[in-house]
């Protein structure tokens, strides 16, 4: 496989550090102010304290959700390597101003492929376009699992604006295939009627080297689709 950007996840990597930062921030001056107000206004120096716990905790969080995408990313890059070189891969595109980056499209003389990368962990559930993941601990009166972000939706977003792009850029209108790729080797999936392809990381080369489409890339259209992209994001085409 070729790499024809290296990535530095400055997308992920600057989250995970502004949201670090503002999460001990809001702890640490909010413990101070709260143990201060507790020798004037003991109820309003609790109330204090429980805010900035909960939302510096949460910020925390949400951080090192980040940070492990990261780590998602990379592994996914070096399962890819198993590849030959009629593989292309370009990391971290950003094509429009709505939404996050794409964090991987790979082109090849097989077709365009958007690589939506997690690294979530537990049990995660899929209907359709409908996300939920299950609870570590079953409360009384509360459902067993709770919804997150669509992943599939996500994934069709990003391969439909892509398929805009290079219709625009490069004048060919080809299908973009989107893939949901989960790191985790420990997370465990319940897919019911998918949208798109959903796979865990072990199968991700083997399923894109058995794939079949319904007519092959020219090395030309391989070149002209993988300049408009590299100069989408600053690159100098090769």
């Amino acid at each position: 496989m070729k790499v024809l950007n290296q990535t530095r996840y400055e997308y992920l990597e600057g989250n995970y550090r502004r949201l670090r930062k503002r999460g001990w921030v809001v702890l640490l001056i909010g413990i101070g102010v709260g143990l201060l107000l507790l020798s004037i206004v003991p109820v309003l120096g609790i109330i204090v304290l429980a805010l900035s716990s909960v939302l510096g905790i949460k910020d925390l969080k949400e951080a090192d959700g980040y940070k492990k995408g990261v780590r998602g990313e990379k592994m996914v890059v070096n399962s890819l390597q198993e590849l030959d070189d009629s593989w292309w891969l370009i990391n971290d595109v950003k094509i429009t101003k709505k939404g996050g980056n794409i964090d991987h499209i790979l082109v090849s003389p097989k077709g365009v492929f958007v690589l939506e990368t997690k690294n979530y962990e537990g049990s995660i559930r899929c209907y359709q376009d409908e996300w939920s993941k299950r609870r570590k601990h079953k409360r009384k009166f509360m459902p067993r699992y709770f919804p997150i972000g669509s992943v599939s939706k996500q994934a069709k977003f990003e391969a439909l604006s892509l398929r805009r792009f290079l219709k625009m850029k490069a004048k060919i209108d080809i299908p973009v295939t989107p893939i949901c790729v989960f790191t985790n080797p420990e997370v465990k999936l319940k897919i019911i009627r998918p949208t798109v392809k959903i796979i865990k990381l072990k199968d991700l080369v083997k399923f894109l080297q058995s794939t079949k489409p319904e007519r092959l890339l020219k090395e030309k259209e391989i070149n002209l689709i993988s300049q408009c992209i590299l100069g989408k994001i600053g690159k100098i085409p090769y």
